[in-house]
């Protein structure tokens, strides 16, 4: 709204409200097959197709080998154990490295301090002459 002379004016800001059809035409209809939230479902091709066990556990007989069983319980065994072991290598690499760097870092402040104590006792020395 803009005042102008002590009366109002409206002003159109280009949205021009217009209802040309109504809205529930609009919104379109509902399917006589639909489910009530309006998804449809996705079911299996086959209705008694089994369902199959991802790992691939079972053989296609549905029997499971103790030969088989116990050849993937080793790998199993066998991948668990080479990826713990080389994150132990990496650990222990690294602590080495740490202590390595300790031991530098604990070597340059001895020295520090050591050049401290000889500039202060000069100091001291000079002072006293």
């Amino acid at each position: 709204m803009r005042i102008s002379d002590g009366s109002t004016e409206k002003i159109s800001r280009g949205h021009h409200y217009c209802r040309s059809q109504d809205e529930s035409d609009r919104l379109g209809e509902t399917g006589r097959n639909s489910t009530s939230d309006g998804i449809q479902q996705i079911r299996s091709l086959s209705a008694d197709s089994p369902r199959e066990n991802p790992i691939g556990s079972t053989s296609k007989s549905g029997a499971s080998s103790p030969g088989k069983a116990l050849q993937r319980l080793e790998l199993i065994e066998n991948a668990f154990l080479d990826y713990v072991r080389e994150d132990q290598a990496r650990m222990e690499a690294r602590l080495a490295e740490s202590k390595a760097k300790e031991t530098s870092f604990l070597i340059a402040v001895a020295e520090l301090k050591q050049e401290i104590h000889y500039l202060a006792s000069k100091e001291d020395k000079s002072q006293s002459e």
